[in-house]
């Protein structure tokens, strides 16, 4: 459980010894194959295994899915930082991630026991079993490894749910297109190379820092974040603009630390 994201460790320890008990025989199970046809879906997840007495059988783990509403909190959450998106194209879970999907009006998995009910071959099962576990272990190993597969969880497939993030970028957007789009297009080479726009520096902070923005993503990254309508053509600018992105990010601890010590001078 270390190695996985910590909400997806909230969410085992619901089960407290009961899963720890079986922990060693479900991932036996795994480990064997003896799970396979694992699905996510909107409140449920399903699989698979081998029955006592040889077949498979199913097993399932159903819980209440989040309602829309809050789906559209979250989305519009996670549209409000590129950086956050980003992380989750490329599959990475990231603090930001971990307190999106679990503030109290967005969290996706469980909050309760109570609130998950498992079946074997379609039959209740109140206490958890080794098949319960080896559902458990699989679903929280593809949600480990791929952060947008949780989202499954309230039946948004992958491609739906970017299209979703794209739209509230959009709209977000365009809700300060006076000043954000004409901050975008000012490529003037004194504001492009005006490195004191990139960084905020604390006079009270032992380290000289800076602040990481928008400006500094790579120009390669924003466009898979925010695909732009140029039919390929915006390719020809992303030199120029991967320079400047390499320039910044390059000098960015030199010219803090030169702040510090001409405020150390100062005073």
């Amino acid at each position: 459980m270390s190695t996985q994201p910590k909400p997806l460790q909230d969410f085992i320890a619901l089960f407290g010894e009961e899963y720890l008990a079986l922990l060693a025989q479900g991932e036996a199970l795994v480990a064997r194959r003896g799970i396979y046809d694992v699905q996510i879906s909107s409140g449920r997840m399903f699989a698979r295994v081998e029955g006592e007495t040889g077949g498979f059988v199913s097993v399932e783990c159903a819980f209440p899915v989040l309602p829309e509403k809050k789906v559209v909190r979250l989305v519009n959450r996670i549209a409000g930082s590129a950086l956050l998106f980003a992380h989750i194209l490329d599959g990475e879970w990231c603090p930001e991630l971990e307190s999106a999907i679990t503030q109290e009006d967005s969290w996706i998995l469980p909050l309760s026991r109570k609130e998950v009910e498992f079946s074997l071959a379609g039959k209740p099962k109140k206490k958890l079993e080794v098949s319960s576990v080896a559902l458990l272990l699989s679903a929280m190993e593809r949600f480990s490894n791929d952060p947008l597969q949780v989202f499954l969880l309230f039946g948004q497939g992958r491609e739906e749910l970017i299209a979703r993030i794209r739209h509230a970028r959009r709209l977000l957007a365009n809700q300060n297109i006076e000043v954000r789009v004409l901050e975008s297009l000012d490529l003037r080479p004194e504001v492009l190379f005006d490195e004191k726009k990139f960084y905020e520096f604390d006079a009270k902070a032992v380290v000289a820092e800076y602040q990481l923005k928008a400006d500094e993503l790579p120009a390669a990254l924003l466009r898979r974040v925010d695909p732009p309508p140029l039919m390929g053509l915006e390719s020809s600018f992303e030199p120029e603009l991967q320079e400047v992105y390499n320039r910044v990010t390059s000098r960015a601890q030199a010219y803090a630390l030169q702040l510090a010590k001409e405020k150390s001078a100062a005073s």
